[in-house]
């Protein structure tokens, strides 16, 4: 068993899933009205504007990455009391990024948005209680914060705190615990959770030893994960096959199967229309489609967003729609691409199609699209896989 570092989303490394060179519009790469609608707003003073700015910086998206920018852009936010500025300003001092690296200041930053509720600031606080970083080891109040944060549906945290109930640190060893944290982070597609669980069946601790269901929670765990988890994964999984007959091979993949068409479910089950009072705008998100839903890496792919928006004080019939996306592996964000404004025609059906470039991990990947129209909001999931 092994803790994730529940560190900020910022802290990106290789982690862009969709991007590259003549792309129509990658995901790495903001669109320009985008990024100048955002720096008008934080330049007016807007927290969550400075906030978002700040990441744009941080993580090169839209204009070119600047670690300093964005230490300033997440100051300005985090003063005013943003608790996203505020990890984000934890985070740059906790991998010295745009500051020298200073473990106190992340912890104070961090402390700040946590005490607002921030619940991956929370988790983080948990890492840094974990590992001794500007701390003393302190695993009992790295099990609180964990906690505070799993309780708030954080998926790397309720693996976090599930590991520390299998290890019996902070608290007392508890399986019975560790296999209902794993379940909830594993239920959200936490692969690692996923696997851990299964080796809780695997093995019969507070659960009914069943080789069928542990096989069910690795083939899950192995199709979600990327890199080197993704070997560990599937090494686990093929090696509980040998000693499973064909037909309970073939019964955990039923439910692997199963499982994933509900999680799809309740993925895309998100309110598809945002309605409002008369005389309010509202949206109709009739399909996201990725198109192929499997590919190789480097290959292109589409993104594909048909909606309906009302807006009755539209001028000209013309409607303004903000829509963002974000890229998700293992229930964990890995990429937000920042907000557009699209411009379409009030109470007509219109389609965005955004050209991507498949990442070189092997995976499997969903894209969550939000769209806007004043109060209203859409979201929906979908999801593709990049092979081998």
């Amino acid at each position: 068993m092994w803790k994730a570092f529940a560190l900020p989303v910022l802290a990106m490394g290789t982690l862009a899933v969709c991007g590259g060179a003549g792309a129509a519009q990658t995901a790495t790469q903001a669109p320009t009205t985008a990024v100048a609608a955002t720096q008008a707003r934080a330049e007016q003073g807007d927290a969550d504007a400075q906030y978002r700015l700040g990441r744009m910086y941080a993580r090169g998206e839209g204009v070119p990455q600047d670690y300093s920018q964005a230490v300033a852009w997440f100051r300005k936010a985090a003063e005013q009391g943003n608790a996203k500025g505020q990890n984000g300003l934890g985070a740059m001092y906790l991998g010295g990024q745009g500051v020298p690296q200073d473990y106190a200041q992340a912890m104070a930053w961090f402390r700040r948005a946590a005490a607002q509720g921030e619940a991956m600031a929370q988790a983080n606080l948990g890492v840094m209680y974990d590992n001794g970083l500007g701390v003393p080891l302190d695993y009992a109040q790295a099990a609180a914060w964990y906690r505070q944060s799993a309780e708030q549906g954080y998926a790397e945290a309720q693996y976090n705190i599930g590991v520390m109930f299998v290890d019996g640190q902070g608290v007392p060893q508890d399986y019975a615990q560790a296999v209902a944290w794993y379940r909830k982070a594993a239920e959200q597609g936490h692969a690692a959770a996923q696997f851990n669980l299964g080796r809780m069946y695997q093995t019969g601790r507070e659960v009914p030893r069943d080789d069928v269901e542990a096989g069910k929670w690795f083939a899950l765990a192995a199709a979600r994960a990327t890199g080197e988890d993704q070997k560990k994964f599937a090494d686990g999984a093929n090696d509980l096959a040998k000693s499973m007959t064909p037909a309970q091979a073939a019964e955990s993949q039923r439910r692997a199967q199963e499982w994933t068409d509900a999680f799809e479910q309740r993925r895309t089950a998100a309110p598809s229309q945002a309605a409002a009072a008369p005389g309010r705008p509202t949206l109709q998100l009739a399909e996201v489609t990725v198109n192929p839903r499997a590919v190789r890496p480097g290959q292109p792919l589409s993104l594909e967003v048909a909606y309906t928006a009302t807006d009755p004080a539209a001028v000209l019939g013309k409607t303004t729609v903000t829509m963002s996306f974000s890229i998700l592996s293992g229930g964990s964000s890995l990429l937000d691409v920042p907000e557009e404004i699209v411009e379409s025609v009030s109470d007509q059906p219109w389609k965005i199609t955004k050209a991507l470039t498949a990442a070189t991990t092997p995976g499997t990947y969903l894209i969550r699209v939000r769209l806007a129209l004043g109060a209203a909001v859409v979201t929906r999931d979908v999801e593709f896989e990049i092979t081998r």
